[in-house]
């Protein structure tokens, strides 16, 4: 981080994910010293932000918290895109080669997935050019997503949404 010590804030809800990727950041190497991770709420951290006087905030998240940032923090933010993530398929695509097509499916599913709980992460929408449709992409996406099951936590529910929202 070039000299600068970050201070991670994670969602409250998946705290434990990052707690574990610093551990395993720690096991590769990173001097335990070098970064830190606070667990709290939104308005505590703003506290922290505005009397530690940072000199910059990258935050992921919602749009309406990270326009209230910008203005609280005097627009020392950097917004991460959150919640919309896009892939594209351009023309290229693998007709004779049925293992990248495998690849592809197993990546798309992925990306789509295999984060639960991290909505801002996942791939939200997909282009596909026609040169694809000469694939079987489709169905072996069909068939990857259709592995998926809350039963051996192969996905995840969607923790930020109650039954009466959706």
């Amino acid at each position: 981080m070039m000299g600068n010590k970050p201070l991670v804030k994670p969602d409250m809800r998946c705290s434990y994910v990052l707690e574990q990727w610093i551990r395993m950041m720690h096991y590769c190497g990173l001097p335990k010293e070098d970064m830190d991770m606070i667990h709290c709420d939104g308005p505590v951290m703003e506290k922290i932000l505005v009397k530690g006087n940072v000199r910059l905030t990258q935050f992921t998240g919602s749009t309406k918290v990270g326009e209230h940032l910008v203005k609280v923090l005097d627009g020392k933010v950097k917004l991460e895109d959150g919640g919309f993530d896009w892939k594209i398929l351009g023309p290229d695509a693998p007709v004779k080669h049925q293992a990248t097509v495998d690849y592809v499916a197993y990546q798309c599913d992925n990306d789509a997935y295999n984060h639960a709980g991290q909505k801002c992460s996942a791939q939200s929408i997909m282009f596909m050019h026609k040169n694809w449709r000469k694939t079987d992409l489709i169905e072996k996406m069909k068939s990857q997503a259709g592995k998926r099951s809350l039963k051996d936590l192969t996905c995840g529910p969607v923790i930020s949404w109650s039954t009466e929202k959706i």
